[in-house]
């Protein structure tokens, strides 16, 4: 099912619940528990309800695909307390265009009736140039929307950079865990690093359904690549949703 809804029907929708705070979150990856942990705590400060609103339309190369996105968005939607959230696909392309992006990102969820909208470290970047330097500071995009926050009528909401606390079982912002404490992080490049390898997505990083997601999306590319019989592709198929325990 697509969640695909024009301004004038979110707007509506969002009045019919009585929603008068709305948080917005844009992405253009999956999400996993700290986004759903950075999410419900922006709303809960801010006695909000959250929009989760992913672009669909073309990202960066190596990406993952929006197919398998739309799914894990749709299971993650069931993880948030209840009547907290809704999910809205946009179909739109990034352009990586930075600071000035990020403004725009700001202006559509305005317009589709957010009353805040979350930007993260590096909203939109490009990454780095020829010289490998990065094209935008790290905090850029914040700093333009804060700039010209009356004009856009908006409020910007930083991204909290969330840690896992292994010892409580439980995500806090980095910068509130008290010295000494161990946390647990996985970067973007050491999840890349182990979808590629097949090395396990722990628990505490991920649920269970967006994991076995990234697993399915390589076994389509398989049998794309490889032309199976049909037979065998759908004996591999079950015995994979079997160790999944998907079946």
């Amino acid at each position: 099912m697509m969640h695909v809804d024009t301004p004038a029907e979110l707007r509506s929708h969002f009045k019919k619940l009585a929603w008068r705070k709305v948080v917005a979150f844009q992405t253009r990856n999956p999400m996993h528990r700290a986004h759903r942990e950075l999410t419900v705590r922006a709303a809960r400060q801010r006695q909000a309800n959250v929009l989760i609103h992913p672009v669909v339309g073309l990202t960066k190369p190596g990406d993952v695909d929006h197919y398998t996105r739309v799914r894990v968005y749709e299971a993650i939607m069931a993880k948030y307390p209840h009547g907290m959230g809704h999910l809205a696909l946009l179909p739109l392309a990034m352009r990586m265009a930075g600071p000035r992006e990020a403004v725009w990102h700001a202006i559509i969820r305005k317009n589709f009736g957010a009353t805040h909208f979350i930007v993260g470290r590096d909203h939109a970047g490009p990454g780095k140039n020829s010289d490998g330097k990065d094209f935008y500071g790290p905090y850029d995009a914040q700093d333009l929307l804060t700039k010209y926050h009356d004009e856009l009528q908006i409020e910007m909401v930083p991204f909290q950079q969330m840690t896992y606390l292994p010892s409580t079982n439980e995500y806090q912002p980095i910068d509130e865990v008290p010295k000494g404490v161990q946390t647990l992080d996985i970067s973007g490049t050491e999840l890349r690093k182990r979808l590629k390898t097949g090395a396990p997505i722990p628990d505490w990083f991920s649920y269970e359904y967006v994991r076995s997601s990234y697993v399915r999306q390589k076994l389509s590319k398989l049998f794309t690549l490889v032309k199976l019989s049909k037979p065998f592709e759908k004996a591999i198929r079950h015995e994979s949703n079997r160790a999944l325990c998907l079946s």
